[in-house]
C-alpha cells in the first residue's frame, strides 16, 4: 500500500478504490432564486459548512486489534459495541488487524479497515524478526532488567521476536505515511491489547517526538504474568512507560499493575467493558428443572472440566431433579470436555456443547429458553463479557473469585466461589442460587442492576471515547515546533 494514496483506507465490503461522495451545494449561473429560497439555501450551506468544520476538528483513531474484524482471535464480541460508539465521536475510525485469518465480519457503518499491517507482519520469516530484535538495544536493556533471561534461551528468543514484530509495526506507520498533519483534529493509536502494537507505536513516538496519542487496554494474558511459564511478559514495564495510559478492564487489573509498577501508577486506570441492552429479561425454569449455562473458549484456564465435575456433583445431590447444562464455545480441548461429559454425567443430566456461536445466537437462546444460572470457573480472568451478557438478561451468576469476577459477581446477583473450588463447592452454590424462588427473583433483579450500573456499553464506551478525545485535544494544543516533520 502506497503512503498517502486514496486507496489506503477502505470500508469493509466496499471497493477499496471507492471514495465517499461529498455533498455540494451549487446554483447554476443565471438562475433567479426567490429571496426566501435564497435565505433557506444560504442557511443550509452555513449549516453544512459548520458540520464540515466540526468533523475536521474531530480526531482520527486507529484501532489495532489481534484480528478483528477477522475471526481468528474472536474479538468481535468485545470490540464491535465500542467501534459503534467510536464512529459517532471521531472523524475517522480505522481498524487495523494484525492477523487476517478466518472469516471477516461486517464492521459498523462508518468504520474502515486497513489490512496492510497484517500483510507486513506476515511477510518476515521468524528468523528475520529474530534478527530485528537482536539488533535492537532495547533487547539488551530488557536483559539488564531481567538477567534470568540468559538462563532461559527459548524465552529470550521469544522476547527478541516480540521486539522484532514491534519494530515492524513502527516501520509500517512510517511507510504508510500516517501523519499528524493529515489529521487536523488530532491522531490517536489505540491498542485493544497491551501487546507488540503498544510497544511498536510507543517506541516510534518516543524516537520521533511526535504528538500523536498511544493508549492500550489490558485484559488477561497480556496483563497477568502469572498466566505464563515463566511468569513474564516481554517489555511490559517499557510499554506502560511509553504509553499515554493503559486501561485494564477491571479494577483488580488496574491495582495489579499499580502494585507492580508504582512509578507509573498515574498512567494506569480501569476502563470497564460493556454490552448493549438486549431488551429483554431471561426467564427462570418453572417446571422443576435446573438449567445451567456456561460460555467460554475451551482452553485449560477456563477449567470447564471442573464445571463438568461440579454438574456431576450437583446431579448426585439432586438425583430426582432433571438438570440441563449448555455450553457455548469451542477450543482446543473440546474433545476432552466431550469425552469427560460422556463419561461422568449421569442420565438425569442433559448436556449440550454448542460450539462457537455469535453473540446474537446466545441472546436468542437466552430469550427463548429458561436459564437459572450462568457459571464461570476460570482460574484467571479479566472481566468476562460472557458474564456481562448474562447479567444484562437478568441471569444470576456463580463464578470463581478471580480477576474481574470479584467485581461483577456478589451475593446481590449470585455467588462467588473460592479461587480453586472443589466440585462440591460449585454444586452447592448452583443449588443455593437455583432452588429458592425468593432468592432467584432477588438475584435476577440484582444481575440487571449490576449490568446497568457498571457494564452498560452505552455509558462505558462513550465515556472512554470522550477521554480519548480529550487526550487528542491536549496533544493537538502542544506548540507546533514539537511536531515532527517526518511522516509518522
Amino acid at each position: 500500500m502506497q503512503g498517502g494514496s486514496a486507496k489506503q483506507f477502505f470500508r469493509h465490503g466496499d471497493d477499496p478504490g471507492c471514495a465517499q461522495p461529498r455533498v455540494k451545494l451549487w446554483v447554476r449561473p443565471g438562475c433567479l432564486i426567490m429571496a426566501g429560497a435564497h435565505h433557506k439555501m444560504d442557511a443550509e450551506y452555513r449549516q453544512q459548512e459548520q458540520v464540515r468544520q466540526v468533523e475536521q476538528e474531530k480526531p482520527t483513531i486507529f484501532v489495532l486489534t489481534a484480528s478483528y474484524p477477522y475471526s481468528v482471535a474472536a474479538e468481535r464480541t468485545f470490540l464491535e459495541p465500542e467501534i459503534e460508539r467510536f464512529v459517532k465521536k471521531f472523524s475517522r475510525v480505522v481498524i487495523v488487524p494484525q492477523d487476517v485469518s478466518g472469516q471477516c465480519s461486517q464492521v459498523p457503518a462508518g468504520a474502515h479497515v486497513d489490512v496492510s499491517l497484517a500483510k507486513s507482519l506476515s511477510r518476515p520469516a521468524r528468523s528475520s524478526l529474530l534478527l530485528r530484535g537482536l539488533a535492537s538495544l532495547a533487547l539488551y536493556r530488557e536483559i539488564q532488567k531481567n538477567a534470568w533471561l540468559l538462563l532461559r534461551p527459548k524465552t529470550l528468543l521469544r522476547t527478541a521476536v516480540f521486539l522484532g514484530r514491534a519494530k515492524v509495526i513502527g516501520q509500517w506507520v512510517e511507510r504508510t505515511g500516517i501523519s499528524v498533519e493529515r489529521h487536523g483534529g488530532g491522531l490517536l493509536f489505540y491498542g485493544f491489547w497491551l501487546d507488540v502494537s503498544a510497544l511498536g507505536l510507543g517506541m516510534l513516538r518516543s524516537r520521533l517526538h511526535a504528538p500523536f496519542g498511544v493508549v492500550a487496554r489490558a485484559h488477561g494474558g497480556d496483563l497477568y504474568a502469572e498466566r505464563h511459564t515463566p511468569q513474564y511478559i516481554p517489555f511490559q514495564e517499557q510499554m506502560i512507560d511509553l504509553l499515554d495510559w493503559v486501561s485494564p478492564d477491571s479494577m483488580g487489573g488496574a491495582e495489579y499493575l499499580r502494585r507492580k509498577y508504582p512509578q507509573h501508577a498515574k498512567k494506569i486506570w480501569p476502563a470497564l467493558l460493556g454490552t448493549d441492552d438486549p431488551g429483554f429479561a431471561a426467564t427462570a425454569s418453572d417446571d422443576g428443572k435446573v438449567r445451567v449455562v456456561s460460555c467460554a473458549f475451551l482452553v485449560e484456564v477456563k477449567r470447564i472440566d471442573l464445571l463438568v465435575r461440579g454438574v456431576a456433583e450437583l446431579s448426585g445431590r439432586m438425583p430426582g431433579t432433571s438438570i440441563e447444562w449448555t455450553h457455548f464455545g469451542d477450543g482446543p480441548i473440546y474433545a476432552e470436555i466431550k469425552e469427560l461429559a460422556e463419561k461422568i454425567l449421569p442420565p438425569n443430566v442433559q448436556w449440550r456443547l454448542m460450539g462457537h456461536v455469535d453473540t446474537s445466537t446466545i441472546y436468542k437462546w437466552y430469550r427463548e429458553n429458561p436459564v437459572d444460572v450462568f457459571v464461570n470457573v476460570s482460574s484467571s480472568e479479566g472481566t468476562p463479557v460472557s458474564i456481562m451478557e448474562a447479567i444484562s438478561c437478568s441471569i444470576p451468576v456463580v463464578a470463581t473469585a478471580v480477576g474481574g469476577n470479584k467485581e461483577i459477581v456478589s451475593g446481590a446477583n449470585g455467588a462467588l466461589l473460592s479461587q480453586h473450588p472443589e466440585p462440591i463447592e460449585i454444586a452447592e452454590a448452583i443449588e443455593s442460587v437455583c432452588l429458592s424462588p425468593k432468592n432467584r427473583l432477588t438475584l435476577r433483579e440484582g444481575s440487571r442492576a449490576m449490568w446497568d450500573a457498571k457494564y452498560n456499553a452505552g455509558k462505558n464506551y462513550m465515556d472512554y471515547a470522550n477521554r480519548l478525545i480529550e487526550l487528542a485535544a491536549q496533544l493537538a494544543s502542544k506548540p507546533s515546533d514539537s511536531r515532527s516533520s517526518r511522516g509518522v
